[in-house]
């Protein structure tokens, strides 16, 4: 079945923040070819890498329960700050 950005963004949208609230809005954009996707997340409230590092996991969690047996074959998470750049 594969993915859409629409099904990527909703199905990460509910992945769990480390203060225990879900990334909702937090997800900034998608994008979608194939079993190769990326995601820009809104860092805010996620200071330590560590944390943004389960966050990435979670997200893959998330993505790879809807695919739908298709393969992921790569999954870039960014974390942006206030002004959009990219902080990991």
């Amino acid at each position: 079945m594969g993915w859409t950005k629409d099904s990527v963004k909703q199905a990460t949208e509910g992945v769990s923040r480390p203060d225990g609230g879900t990334l909702g809005d937090a997800v900034l954009w998608v994008s979608v070819c194939e079993g190769y996707i990326g995601l820009k997340v809104a860092s805010e409230g996620m200071s330590d890498p560590a944390d943004r590092g389960l966050v990435a996991a979670a997200c893959r969690g998330a993505i790879e329960r809807i695919g739908g047996g298709a393969v992921l074959e790569s999954l870039i998470v960014e974390f942006a700050d206030g002004q959009g750049s990219v902080v990991q």
